[in-house]
């Protein structure tokens, strides 16, 4: 069920490719899941689902339409909401392992209550709220979700335009969308499954604007599921994945919610009116961060997952010549394909440790959080910015780059990867879209900048910009190759600061100043993230203790990764002096040889992994490798084949018709 074949029933190619590696691949396995331990209890949690009919056994979800994959989605989130008491299992995690199986290639229709809705309300609620309101939202019987973006503003929160107005002579909040623009858009689990909304609006108490709080808005009776009176709600309509979430739209007329549906936590609306605010705003921003430190884990299984499908197919793919009159080679045999898809491999594994290490400061700094100390919030935010910008628009390019790998079939849906395309680019706009996001980073880098200039750094991820650059050693180690992205990143950041300081010499104001230098400070926020990439990477595996074989396969994508970096950026490079043409042209070198180096080793990394082939939905990656066979398979049994003529023949034969006449 995991996918894995016998050698008598798998590709003879995939066979001896497996046979000339040189590591264990479930060794890297037990890395990727922190220990073998870890790797065997995911494994049963995964087996718990491959071996449930009711799962595996559902329509193939390219021959349905977006209504009937919603419908599909529902049952199998509930089922496996059952099961998932069922089995016991308790731990977010080990929750999400089980869904894995469940919904490979899709978000859980019911998603955004688990990940947005009930994190969200847990932090803001009251120890009052949570006894009255938690037990039906971890039982199910609410279905919520976090109502915050609207048709005319998304990453701009401080621009949505929803309105709660206190009322004391009744004690209740009206709740209204006053605007078209208002309208609450594309809001997961929303359309057609909720029948709570934590909806983000702007408070209103003795005709005083209080900004941003959340409200508990009940948007469906609870017994027939119908909208509520002054409730608007829907689905918005098709998308480019994520087809089986009922992203919704909701508008509120008038809609009277009581005093104690405001999240008090942090902040009160007395029965007056009268307002206190929190002790820190910036608490509302928490729940967000939670999202935005696990997307870098799913942009680094969804660039995994590419990553295995194209080298696979590319191992049993054979096309052209590389000795006139020879066999066909195997297509990652060309030095073109394996610069195609070897950068983003080692990407993949760059941004699986960058999110061990994210998840691990977001658990420290939420328990801080909930402790009233919020000194690490600032550096989490940047970070979090940074990389979720950054890891979402390389995932993108990644599984783009590995479709066009896989030639005419990877435009097929059989490949899988453009269904993996399709889900993987609603991270890279949802919950802050990259360049926002990366201006925020930069307004941090430039904090950092300033702070540098007195030689101290603010945090261990700028600490580079207080050390002084000298020219390049000219060697490929991979502490001189981190040495000279920390150049690049401290020159770029250098001309962001030196932009800014221009424009507001000129007597530009700071925003004016700020868009003038936006590219420039966007550039600087993608250098500086590429630098901390690379050294959370070099950092990971010199703390790491595994199998020497690993360690090495670790240390060539992690090698690779900073030379791919450097020739990227090849100007910037040489453009300062820090280093010259020669020394550039070993780093390329360096680069290509390492292609030669990682190829026989190809096939290990991707099984690293661990995918199963439902995890991979895809024929082209199968394990197995009989790629043709299972495509011929597949086409067959498509629908539109159940009948040898099709019922738009009718409209066929009206040509033949007129041509007679």
């Amino acid at each position: 069920m995991r996918g894995y074949s016998s050698p008598d029933k798998t590709n003879k190619d995939l066979v001896k490719e497996r046979n000339g590696v040189s590591f264990q691949p479930l060794l890297l396995t037990h890395v990727l899941d922190n220990g073998a331990d870890q790797t065997d209890k995911r494994r049963r949690i995964e087996q718990l689902a491959l071996s449930d009919p009711v799962i595996m056994e559902g329509p193939d979800y390219s021959y349905l339409s977006v209504p009937e994959k919603y419908s599909e989605g529902v049952r199998k989130h509930v089922h496996c909401i059952k099961k998932v008491k069922e089995h016991g299992l308790t731990d977010n995690m080990d929750v999400v392992t089980y869904h894995g199986v469940v919904f490979p290639q899709e978000a859980a229709p019911l998603s955004m209550h688990d990940v947005a809705f009930k994190p969200m309300f847990t932090i803001q609620a009251s120890d009052q709220q949570k006894k009255k309101w938690l037990r039906q939202i971890e039982n199910y019987e609410i279905i919520g979700n976090y109502a915050q973006t609207e048709l005319a503003h998304g990453t701009y929160i401080r621009g949505l335009q929803t309105t709660a107005e206190y009322d004391p002579s009744t004690q209740e909040f009206i709740v209204n969308t006053p605007t078209l623009t208002a309208t609450k858009w594309w809001i997961g689990t929303l359309g057609k499954s909720s029948n709570y909304a934590l909806v983000m609006a702007q408070l209103i108490t003795q005709g005083k604007g209080r900004g941003l709080h959340a409200f508990m808005v009940p948007i469906r009776d609870m017994n027939t599921h119908e909208p509520l009176p002054g409730i608007t709600v829907g689905d918005i309509g098709p998308k480019l994945g994520f087809h089986d979430i009922d992203n919704g739209f909701l508008q509120m007329n008038n809609i009277r919610i009581p005093r104690e549906n405001m999240l008090n936590a942090h902040s009160q609306v007395e029965a007056d009116g009268s307002y206190s605010p929190p002790f820190n705003d910036k608490i509302m921003y928490a729940g967000m961060l939670g999202i935005r430190a696990h997307i870098p884990l799913m942009c680094a299984r969804n660039t995994a997952r590419a990553c295995t499908i194209a080298i696979r197919y590319s191992l049993v793919r054979r096309q052209s010549e590389l000795v006139p009159g020879g066999p066909e080679p195997q297509v990652l045999d060309f030095q073109t394909q394996q610069n195609k898809i070897f950068p983003s491999l080692a990407m993949s594994y760059a941004f699986w440790f960058i999110a061990t290490r994210m998840q691990d400061m977001h658990k420290q700094g939420m328990e801080e959080v909930m402790q009233g100390n919020f000194s690490q919030l600032l550096e989490m935010h940047a970070l979090s910015s940074a990389m979720k910008a950054y890891c979402t628009t390389r995932t993108t390019k990644a599984i783009e780059t590995c479709r066009l790998a896989c030639g005419g079939h990877g435009f097929s849906e059989a490949s899988g990867l453009p269904k993996l395309y399709g889900n993987a680019a609603a991270p890279a706009t949802a919950e802050g879209e990259a360049t926002v996001l990366f201006l925020q980073n930069a307004r941090y880098l430039m904090k950092c900048y300033e702070h540098a200039k007195s030689g101290s750094a603010m945090d261990t991820f700028s600490s580079y910009m207080t050390q002084k650059k000298e020219r390049f050693s000219g060697d490929v180690s991979i502490g001189s190759m981190i040495e000279a992205l920390a150049y690049r990143a401290e020159k770029v950041v250098a001309r962001a600061a030196a932009q800014l300081f221009k424009w507001s010499k000129q007597g530009m104001d700071r925003m004016q100043a700020w868009n003038k230098s936006s590219v420039c400070l966007e550039e600087a926020s993608i250098a500086n993230a590429e630098y901390v990439l690379v050294k959370s990477f070099a950092d990971y595996l010199s703390a790491l203790s595994c199998d020497a074989a690993v360690k090495n396969a670790l240390q060539r994508m992690c090698s690779l990764l900073a030379s791919y970096y450097i020739t990227e950026h090849a100007g910037e490079m040489v453009q300062g002096g820090y280093m010259t043409e020669a020394q550039l042209d070993v780093i390329r070198l360096h680069l290509t040889e390492l292609y030669s180096v990682v190829r026989p080793d190809a096939v290990a990394y991707a099984d690293g992994f661990d995918f199963s082939d439902r995890h991979l939905c895809s024929i082209l990656g199968r394990y197995d490798g009989n790629v043709y066979e299972k495509m011929f398979e597949w086409a067959k049994n498509y629908p539109m084949n159940k009948t040898d003529v099709h019922e738009s023949y009718r409209y066929l034969k009206e040509l033949k018709t007129n041509s007679k006449l």
